[in-house]
């Protein structure tokens, strides 16, 4: 089950392609001629932090202090005053203009414990000389990371070594965390980049047998918890020292989307190469079952989404100007809910807005994260729309005009990742698009 703790804090995000310095704010004996005032309490944010994270205004080590947001005011695209939210004043002086707020808690780093990197942005709103701003819309600010934590079957716990470990990690290079006994439980952040598979390797002796074996799980999303249990695994087999054939590791997650809201239970996470047995029975038939396969759970409902040639859904393409770039939805009950969300190096927020979009968006409401109409841009791009999309059975999700766009900025991967809703369940499916 997940939980939601939303406090009502502060304003938004914008990811810029350039940077500025940071202004500091004015002394309130500035002449204030010609400003606008801003009140701090016209920042209404929902911290949606999911399960085993508290948001407090006194914080211990292991929650959310609200006072450490990073705030961040931005005018016409450029950044304009920045602080601490714990330090802002009650009432702040701006040039009048057309203003975007961000707000950041921590740094988003590549692997750490206990470092959720939380992120949310407002919606535009203006300022204008001798007036006073005291309300702008509520904000999400969500996780941004990828959220693992580490469960040790008892089965396991009673037969390994105390100097066995997990090491996990987002794709083969980069860093890891290694997960034990000691802290089993513990939470570790990874920053969700182009790498879509978690990857967890098992290092350790069980019964005398030296064992090294690795999961992975694909498709894997930013703002998820992911809790994987590891558990051993016995063949049967009189030599119990031998690890390839005798003792291994088996392992399944649950996972949970902390702002959606969506659970799905005990997938089972595949190897990453097949592991060699030196107990196969020759008079077993090569075709029957085999309990070491590694096995594909059964669908718990969902939309299906699927790529129309020359596109893999389940695999990098290579997007270049021309390219057909089609994924088919298909709803037996009707679609209830399609949202949208680009990660990209180079297509960054100010890029988006100059198309009439953002990096999250939802092709139902016609909305941002922030909760600005975006409708004319999608529908400018060729993107179904509104009643398009709701209640439909089939929807033919159409990016081909996106091709041009990407290859502008040089090489660079780029993720488009789908959730689509019906009432049988939730299908998040990523479309991985590589410039070269």
């Amino acid at each position: 089950m997940k939980f939601k703790n939303i406090y009502s804090l502060l304003g938004g995000m914008l990811l810029l392609s350039g940077c500025a310095a940071e202004a500091p704010f004015q002394s309130e004996r500035e002449d204030k001629d010609g400003m606008g005032e801003f009140r701090k309490d016209a920042l209404n944010l929902d911290v949606i932090s999911g399960d085993g994270i508290n948001v407090v205004t006194r914080a211990g080590e292991e929650d959310i202090n609200i006072n450490d947001f990073k705030i961040q005011f931005f005018k016409d695209g450029n950044l304009e005053k920045a602080v601490r939210y714990g330090e802002m004043p009650d009432v702040i002086m701006l040039d009048p203009g057309v203003y975007r707020i961000t707000a950041k808690y921590n740094e988003d780093k590549d692997a750490e414990w206990n470092n959720p990197f939380f992120e949310g942005m407002s919606g535009e709103f203006s300022v204008t000389a001798g007036s006073i701003t005291s309300d702008i819309d509520p904000i999400k600010c969500t996780l941004k990371n990828v959220k693992v934590s580490i469960i040790f079957d008892e089965t396991l716990k009673n037969d390994m070594s105390e100097e066995s470990y997990i090491e996990v990690k987002l794709g083969n290079s980069g860093p890891g965390l290694k997960y034990t006994m000691q802290n089993e439980g513990e939470a570790g952040y990874f920053r969700k980049g182009s790498e879509s598979t978690l990857i967890a390797t098992f290092h350790g002796e069980i019964n005398g047998s030296e064992v090294t074996e690795t999961k992975s799980l694909q498709e894997v999303t930013e703002g998820t918890h992911y809790q994987v249990t590891f558990k051993l695994h016995g063949h049967n087999s009189e030599n119990s020292g031998n690890a390839s054939g005798s003792v291994s590791v088996d392992a399944s997650v649950n996972y949970e989307n902390i702002e959606q809201d969506v659970t799905v239970k005990d997938q089972l996470l595949d190897d990453e190469s097949e592991r060699p047995s030196q107990d196969d029975d020759p008079n077993e038939d090569p075709n029957g079952p085999n309990d070491d396969d590694p096995v594909t759970p059964p669908s718990d409902g969902g939309p299906t989404i699927t790529g129309r040639e020359p596109i893999n859904i389940d695999d990098w393409n290579v997007a270049t100007e021309g390219l057909t770039c089609i994924l088919d939805v298909h709803s037996d009950t009707g679609i209830t809910g399609f949202k949208v969300k680009i990660n990209s190096a180079t297509l960054t927020d100010d890029i988006l807005t100059g198309v009439g979009l953002a990096a999250e968006f939802d092709l139902i409401s016609c909305t941002t994260a922030a909760g600005t109409d975006v409708k004319e841009g999608l529908e400018g791009l060729g993107l179904p729309v509104a009643e398009q999309v709701e209640n439909q059975k089939d929807v033919v999700f159409d990016v081909s005009q996106f091709m041009g766009l990407l290859g502008i900025y040089g090489a660079a991967d780029h993720i488009f990742v789908l959730t689509v809703t019906d009432a049988s369940g939730t299908t998040v499916k990523e479309l991985k698009l590589r410039t070269e």
